[in-house]
């Protein structure tokens, strides 16, 4: 197994990322045929040995920022479809890594069932968060958010992707451009984002927003499970009329530098990162580099001890 730091012998060769095969439209611009490159073989084959078919498509009108997406609560080429699995990729791009990647998520069992914990809790998020918004315990709401609202399922999920799509290129010995990336780089988003959506949401608790702006001040209060929110907005600032604008920055700030201020709760923070990183180091192995930053978070006396610009380092290494 090649270790991540060791020169990549197929970097030379394929430096731009291999094609996992084409789309070739019809006639039908609604019709298309997917031809698989002799490189993908062998993840066509591996589906074929569960006793499914790989069903390539092109992305679906909306998603044209993703490299590719498997949706796992569809009945059409979902986990609850027994002949296929629909992977959705870059029409124009589908690479290798893509295939690969979305195909260890359509092979994770246990994705269907973290997805559908996702929307449930989505759903009720006011009842889930009512007892840490009631105490003011930005603790409580910061462990509830990750892990009800997504980032933490997310973050799992992600992990198994990339360890299946990277052992793949591994075990085919083919090299990418993609592959040279730490594999723990992408998931480990998902927690920064998620902490940071939480923060968001913890430091607009006290900003005395008028009755008539609540919906349009806190549109996607609970939305953190995407990265890349389609249509999410945050702004400090509202209009009330066409003469009257509501600024709820200054509260903001000060709210944002109390709870920095909270040793409890920064202490918090660093433990969910912490615990990330040994999933990322757990899960991927020599795939990850991850592991050095948590070590660098080990202080001897524990988390407490040297570990105060943790967060910061794992923030600006992204």
């Amino acid at each position: 197994m090649a270790r991540r730091g060791d020169p990549n012998p197929y970097v030379e060769t394929y430096s731009q990322e291999m094609p996992a095969g084409e789309f070739i439209r019809t006639k039908n611009d609604n019709a298309y045929k997917f031809n698989p490159a002799p490189e993908a073989e062998a993840l066509v084959k591996e589906l074929l040995s569960h006793g499914l078919r790989l069903d390539a498509r092109p992305n679906q009108p909306g998603h044209e920022f993703a490299a590719g997406y498997y949706i796992p609560q569809a009945l059409d080429g979902g986990h609850r479809d027994t002949d296929k699995r629909a992977i959705y990729m870059d029409e124009a791009n589908p690479t290798l890594y893509t295939l690969a990647h979305e195909q260890g998520h359509a092979l994770d069992p246990d994705l269907l069932r973290g997805s559908q914990m996702d929307m449930y809790a989505g759903r009720n998020a006011p009842q889930i968060f009512s007892k840490a918004l009631k105490n003011n315990d930005p603790v409580e709401f910061l462990n509830q958010y990750l892990l009800t609202q997504g980032p933490k399922s997310k973050f799992r999920s992600e992990l198994e992707a990339e360890r299946y799509a990277q052992q793949f290129m591994v075990d085919q010995g083919y090299g990418d451009s993609v592959y040279t990336k730490d594999g723990g780089e992408y998931p480990m988003q998902y927690i920064q984002h998620g902490i940071k959506e939480a923060e968001r949401r913890i430091n607009s608790g006290d900003l005395n927003v008028p009755d008539q702006l609540v919906n349009r001040f806190y549109p996607d209060y609970y939305q953190s499970a995407q990265i890349f929110p389609q249509g999410a907005t945050f702004n400090l600032k509202v209009p009330i009329d066409a003469n009257t604008e509501f600024d709820a920055s200054g509260n903001y700030a000060a709210s944002a530098m109390e709870l920095g201020l909270n040793t409890k709760y920064q202490k918090a923070k660093r433990d969910q990162v912490y615990r990330a990183l040994e999933l990322a180091e757990k899960t991927l192995g020599d795939f990850t580099q991850l592991g050095e930053l948590r070590e660098k978070m080990r202080g001897s006396d524990g988390l407490e001890d040297r570990s105060s610009n943790i967060y910061n380092m794992l923030r600006n290494q992204y």
